[in-house]
């Protein structure tokens, strides 16, 4: 059931728990709650505005309308009987939706290494980042932030730099092709590389060349030459 905190002309604020049903709600704020309940917690709406708000849904429906969480904000589109007269309204409201996200543990500033020590998983309100963002739901290994992030900030996954193929500096083996001829050595990496096909400067082992080649994937990853 769903509890009414507040009610004014211009500010109604909901909370959508399995509070006693105290005082009867209309038809959409039921249904906003329910929509929203299916993927969050906590959820709390307050309505900013309301206007009339002219569409093709019909005089004589019902079944309100609820559009699309973005940046805290919900549109639900009903139609009311005022008096005898059947009107169109559009009611904006600002939510509260918590959901369980992964959070820094510490600060963590750019270049910093992602480990699983360095994240936990919290439920918070996340509704003013909903359609802005994308929450990351694994923890990354070894991955490398391309921005500072703050002690108890939400981890989003534009926080990571690009998972490479191959990292600047790590030794990978060393296929130098000829004809049907094929040697391997080992080189290092002076350049990082995000796919297959990529080419990269590498400094062989041993002699100290530096050559560029193309990085490959079968079974392993290597550079060819």
């Amino acid at each position: 059931m769903y509890a009414l905190l507040v009610s004014s002309v211009l500010s109604v604020a909901i909370e959508c728990t399995d509070l006693p049903d105290t005082i009867k709600l209309e038809p959409w704020q039921i249904k906003t709650c329910e929509t929203l309940q299916r993927d969050y917690k906590d959820v709390r709406l307050t309505v900013i505005k309301i206007s009339d708000y002219p569409s093709n849904m019909p005089l004589r429906s019902s079944e309100p309308v609820v559009g699309d969480l973005l940046a805290g904000r919900l549109n639900v589109d009903v139609v009311e009987n005022v008096g005898t007269v059947a009107t169109r309204r559009r009611y904006l409201l600002w939510v509260v939706a918590a959901k369980e996200v992964l959070v820094a543990r510490r600060t963590m500033h750019k270049g910093d290494k992602v480990n699983q020590s360095d994240l936990e998983l919290k439920t918070i309100n996340v509704a003013p980042f909903v359609g802005l963002k994308s929450f990351s739901q694994q923890v990354p290994e070894n991955r490398s932030l391309k921005k500072t992030f703050k002690k108890n900030g939400i981890f989003f996954d534009d926080y990571l730099e690009d998972a490479y193929l191959v990292s600047k500096m790590q030794e990978i083996p060393l296929v130098v092709a000829s004809g049907d001829l094929r040697i391997q050595t080992s080189c290092i990496a002076l350049e990082s590389a995000l796919y297959k096909g990529d080419r990269i400067k590498v400094r062989v082992a041993g002699t100290g060349a530096v050559v560029e080649g193309i990085v490959k994937v079968d079974e392993r990853i290597y550079v060819e030459i």
